[in-house]
């Protein structure tokens, strides 16, 4: 999760805090304008669609919400968002957070398919210590 900081943040006083301008856990991408006053805020994650707000740039306030992306149509085709999960490393305490796509019709996470009936792609981006 990316958030964007305040930059006036005084270093040469003693518990300072920076302002968290956005606190939505999502992934987002700021676009200021000329004064520096106000900010579009474009957000999103894999299980929620992109959102744009204005911001205040003092604050984080939203101040309007200008578009969100209508994802009606393709949830009509049966298609469903990806969902979050967390399990653990072979070593017991590494944290490997996941998404999870379901395939298209099986949308009761409940139901347990036929063994060797779903395929399963895996992707793996091991860090730069490996």
């Amino acid at each position: 999760m990316l958030a964007l900081l305040a930059d006036s943040i005084p270093v040469d006083v003693e518990g300072a805090q920076p302002t968290l301008l956005t606190a939505e856990p999502a992934d987002h991408e700021a676009t200021f304008s000329p004064d520096g006053r106000h900010f579009v805020d474009c957000y999103s994650r894999a299980d929620l669609p992109t959102v744009a707000v204005l911001r205040l740039a003092s604050t984080g306030q939203v101040l309007l919400r200008l578009e969100s992306a209508d994802l009606a149509p393709l949830l009509e085709t049966g298609w469903t968002l990806p969902q979050p999960f967390v399990t653990t490393a072979p070593d017991g305490s590494t944290p490997l957070y996941s998404l999870l796509w379901a395939p298209h019709g099986l949308t009761d996470n409940n139901k347990q398919p036929e063994p060797g009936s779903v395929p399963v792609l895996e992707n793996i981006c091991p860090s730069q210590d490996v």
